[in-house]
């Protein structure tokens, strides 16, 4: 019985010892890279005024350095891989709760209402670390990943818990600081070759009937909670390649849903994939980075100050409808592609 009890104490002293080891690394995570920013977020608490949420699209496309430039504010990019409603929830609720927010832009490209959870496992050790308390990450951890999930991300965050406890270093450098949360790529070249044309051509499918109402509803409760604070709310469509439209069908489908859904929410709407310009400032040769989807740095600079001044103008009482085309078809039309291909 003695020896029982002791096996027992022993046991339990060794669960208590791994216990407390998790709970450390859990809050001693660190914020090595762009994504792992909560110290960056921490340091500048109070100056923000300008908010940006979405997923990689918006990541990798809206720079705050250049918007700042052309507006003055003082901008962040809270975007994340594949980050869904409670993610960006949480993130503004804890910006709101220490800066005073004017705007807020919520990216939203074609396929993001169409995920009910997040499935994706980087996604979930993006969105636990940027969490700057055992308080919330546990949470999250527990209740918010994906029961396959769990291991990978609690396993990632105990290594990057020990790379912090034991090779202590300094949470950002300067360049992370000046780019606040935006992810700059490296230039790929995504122009299609004249024998690829004809057979790409409308060979991607969208339809509004892949969103799913819990996620279209997760995104009107942002919309609210940003017009509760007061703040400006922007829903914004950043520029995919012009090989990426060119492979599209359907999309005016998805202009008639967001354009009547932001006008129901009394929201500003702005789909950067009709901008005029596009053929002549994003050119697929530079202009996008890991895939046709991911602006490069070089093409986030050039948009970043596009959208600003639309931003602007529009703040300024400007009509800016004259600066985009009325559909996809339309645009369709004046794509660098059209006038190459002879199968269409």
């Amino acid at each position: 019985m003695r020896d029982f009890k002791k096996a027992l104490l022993t046991t339990g002293a060794v669960l208590l010892i791994v216990v407390l080891f998790s709970a450390a690394f859990l809050w001693f995570t660190a914020p090595f890279t762009h994504n792992y920013d909560w110290s960056i977020r921490e340091t500048l608490a109070g100056s923000l005024d300008f908010l940006i949420v979405g997923a990689s699209h918006g990541q990798c496309a809206l720079c705050p350095e250049v918007i700042d430039e052309v507006l003055g504010s003082s901008s962040y990019n809270l975007c994340c891989n594949a980050e869904v409603n409670y993610e960006k929830d949480w993130l503004l609720r804890k910006e709101f709760s220490r800066n005073e927010i004017k705007t807020v832009v919520l990216e939203l490209s074609y396929d993001a209402l169409a995920f009910e959870t997040n499935a994706f496992t980087d996604a979930n050790i993006f969105s636990v670390m940027r969490m700057d308390s055992f308080s919330d990450r546990l949470p999250y951890l527990l209740h918010q990943v994906s029961f396959e999930n769990k291991l990978f991300v609690y396993a990632e965050m105990m290594y990057q818990g020990g790379i912090a406890c034991l090779s202590p270093q300094t949470p950002y450098n300067e360049e992370q600081l000046r780019q606040r949360g935006c992810n700059l790529l490296p230039e790929n070249d995504h122009s299609l070759p004249q024998e690829m044309l004809a057979a790409v051509h409308h060979q991607n499918w969208f339809t509004v009937a892949s969103f799913k109402e819990p996620t279209v509803n997760g995104f009107s409760d942002l919309i609210r909670l940003c017009q509760a604070q007061g703040a400006r709310v922007v829903v914004a469509v950043v520029p995919v390649s012009d090989q990426s439209l060119w492979r599209a069908e359907n999309l005016d489908a998805f202009t008639e849903w967001a354009t009547a859904y932001c006008a129901e929410h009394n929201v500003e709407y702005y789909d950067f994939n009709l901008l005029r310009e596009r053929f002549t400032l994003f050119s697929d040769t530079d202009c996008y980075s890991t895939d046709p989807e991911h602006m490069s740095g070089k093409g986030a600079k050039i948009f970043s100050r596009v959208f600003a001044e639309i931003l602007r103008q529009a703040a300024e009482g400007q009509d800016v409808s004259d600066r985009f085309y009325t559909s996809y078809s339309q645009m369709q039309w004046d794509s660098p592609y059209m006038a190459n291909d002879s199968g269409d």
